[in-house]
């Protein structure tokens, strides 16, 4: 850090010009030392995080459609078990979010 002294009384020295960039120190007659710091550059707040996903969601197959795959499916595979079922049933409904996922596994979990 680079600071610059001037003399005690400012016209000794009329042609003084301070950067801003620069911090200066200013010598008074009672000793006491008075230092001029710009302040630091403001970093920007970061955007607030996104709201957490709800962890249960409403299906986006009706409950008549979930028990009709997982009816097939047994009927088609009677020994799978409860995941294979559930993930049968589940792929063709495409791309579902997390929530829905889990509230559509539960059910055919619960049905199975």
């Amino acid at each position: 850090m680079k600071l610059q002294r001037f003399a005690e009384k400012w016209e000794d020295e009329p042609n003084v010009h301070v950067s801003p960039s620069i911090p200066v120190i200013v010598m008074l007659t009672d000793r006491t030392i008075v230092i001029d710091v710009p302040p630091p550059l403001r970093q920007p707040t970061p955007p607030p995080p996104p709201p957490p996903e709800p962890f249960w969601e409403a299906p986006c197959a009706s409950a008549r459609e979930l028990a009709a795959g997982i009816v097939q499916w047994m009927d088609f595979c009677p020994s799978d078990n409860a995941n294979t079922i559930a993930q049968a049933v589940l792929t063709p409904l495409g791309n579902i979010s997390n929530g829905q996922c889990r509230a559509s596994r539960a059910a055919i979990h619960f049905s199975v």
